[in-house]
């Protein structure tokens, strides 16, 4: 039987594969719109994009527990395709496309993003958390701008109400960064991070000595 490790690393390789074949086909000569087509037919065939349409098709037939397990099959492989992609990236030591990285990238978000919506509509508040964590980091690498500040702390307060609050210092430790860079560590807003971060370190101190 074939690993879905390996199926994986097949189908990120030949992501790569045509969308090389095509940029040189064409020798430099196809458009961004024409090229980033491409790329997203060739993201429809990567394992993730299959185990995410098996997961629609239970969903959307009411069968939320096998639609969860395959959620997280789609979860779980469209993160290691952009790990593998950005591996292959670096050990050709050359700058190839940086829209085929964004394009992958911006694919695996959307697929961490409906798993996301899906969990926490089964009230997996965890999953929840962790799936949207995910997406964000997956934006970020395809260097999509988003409202990153409101988007940890929604995180957090899903960590904390997961019980887990150590992540949940984790999410607001980077909407401090962020609104810190943008709106100055003095303002309003980060001070009210600041002021979250500091109720749950003290939960955690507490927790550790009692």
């Amino acid at each position: 039987m074939v690993k879905p490790a390996l199926i994986t690393s097949l189908a990120v390789s030949l992501f790569m594969g045509h969308l090389s074949a095509s940029a040189c086909a064409c020798q430099g000569k196809i458009s961004l719109d024409q090229f980033s087509k491409q790329e997203a037919e060739a993201a429809r065939r990567l394992p993730s994009e299959s185990d995410r349409n098996i997961a629609r098709e239970f969903r959307n037939n009411g069968m939320f527990m096998d639609a969860a397990h395959w959620y997280r099959q789609a979860s779980d492989n469209a993160a290691v395709e952009v790990t593998q992609y950005q591996e292959k990236l670096q050990q050709q030591s050359q700058d190839v496309t940086a829209p085929a990285l964004e394009q992958l990238a911006l694919h695996s978000a959307g697929i961490h993003r409906e798993a996301s919506s899906f969990f926490r509509q089964c009230g997996k508040v965890s999953e929840t958390a962790t799936t949207w964590e995910q997406a964000i980091a997956a934006e970020i690498a395809a260097n999509k701008q988003s409202d990153l500040a409101t988007e940890y702390a929604t995180i957090a307060k899903l960590y904390e109400s997961a019980g887990q609050p150590t992540k949940a210092a984790a999410m607001y430790k980077k909407q401090i960064e962020i609104l810190a860079a943008s709106k100055g560590r003095y303002s309003r807003e980060a001070s009210l991070a600041q002021s979250e971060l500091k109720r749950l370190n003290s939960q955690l101190s507490y927790t550790l000595h009692h």
